[in-house]
């Protein structure tokens, strides 16, 4: 399901090399795996209570950045992209084609790479349209 790539990255530690194995995923694919595991619960489970499974691991992910530990950080990136990816299946949306379809290599808002839009610091309110 995932393309591996062999890949030689050098090592700090006595000049030395060693290979390792990369994964690239798509997020169709990420999505299908996640659909393979997790379908039948997360239907049984239902929309609300996946999205507030979502939401908890949102909240989890804010505290991780607030620290300084990055394994539990990369922890939580996942799991927030997982049950995103659940939520999606169970609604019927391919999270890949809506990403690109909204974010075609351009700003959705002012349709320009990189955004030419005005900075805003934080998001004023949930009815705010920038991405």
């Amino acid at each position: 399901m995932f393309a591996q790539k062999q890949l030689t990255l050098p090592l700090r530690f006595k000049h030395v090399y060693t290979t390792i194995k990369a994964i690239e995923v798509r997020i169709h694919d990420f999505q299908e795996m996640m659909k393979q595991l997790y379908l039948t619960r997360d239907q049984a489970r239902g929309v609300e209570a996946t999205f507030n499974w979502l939401a908890d691991e949102l909240q989890e992910l804010k505290e991780a950045l607030d620290g300084k530990d990055k394994e539990a950080l990369e922890k939580e990136f996942a799991d927030v992209i997982a049950w995103l990816a659940s939520l999606a299946n169970i609604t019927g949306v391919d999270l890949e084609k809506a990403a690109v379809n909204k974010y075609n290599n351009m700003c959705p808002k002012c349709k320009r790479s990189p955004c030419q839009c005005e900075f805003i610091k934080s998001k004023p309110n949930a009815s705010a349209q920038n991405p």
